[in-house]
């Protein structure tokens, strides 16, 4: 019976060590990486590996406060909305540079968990997180004479931010595939926006 349990033991261990092990670093003898299935035209290769908490791996959690009533002109997006639109910018960011397992979640309507492991500056993991991404609509800049001054622009009063800036998305339009982003914005600066498209145009903002 003790053998058997040995015997047990040795397998877990040996399960246990062949998942541990990084197989995209060590390839030999592992020619498999985890999961390898093959049947005639089909087949899969998936790494099976173990995903290190910060308590093992080591990191920086940080609990972000929102402050909407600090965007420029106010808002009319609600807590929920500018959430979810915080943690995408977020992802998106530490995706970008290549933190491995990061993990974002909300606490409560005006606060966010972000956790990134391997990550141990405080400060890098700050500046990762809250770096702000702030767009401003401007207008080119006239002389006394009422010319357009190239490559000068300045804020309308009040300044028209992308506070209400509602959800965007790129198309890919002629024969070059030249992107075009599509962008709406919310009342009011709905308003602002189409009457500035009036008066400005076919003049660079």
């Amino acid at each position: 019976m003790n053998r058997a349990w040995a015997w047990v033991i040795v397998v877990i261990a040996v399960l246990a060590v062949w998942v541990d092990i990084p197989k995209h670093q060590v390839s030999f003898p592992f020619e498999c990486p985890g999961i390898c299935f093959r049947l005639g035209g089909f087949s899969t290769s998936t790494e099976i590996k173990t995903h290190l908490g910060l308590d093992l791996q080591g990191g920086t959690q940080l609990i972000l406060q929102l402050h909407p009533e600090r965007i420029p002109g106010g808002t009319t997006t609600s807590i929920d909305d500018l959430s979810i639109q915080t943690r995408t910018v977020i992802d998106r960011r530490i995706n970008s540079l290549g933190v491995s397992e990061p993990f974002i979640e909300s606490l409560g309507s005006d606060k966010i968990l972000l956790q990134l492991p391997g990550v141990s500056d405080i400060k890098e993991a700050t500046d990762i997180a809250t770096k702000q991404a702030f767009l401003e609509i401007k207008v080119p800049v006239k002389d006394a004479s009422g010319t357009v001054v190239p490559g000068q622009y300045q804020s309308l009063t009040p300044p028209l931010t992308g506070a209400n800036l509602k959800p965007t998305y790129v198309e890919f339009q002629g024969s070059n595939n030249a992107p075009v982003v599509h962008f709406e914005l919310g009342a009011p600066d709905d308003q602002r926006w189409g009457q500035l498209s009036k008066d400005w145009l076919n003049q660079p903002l």
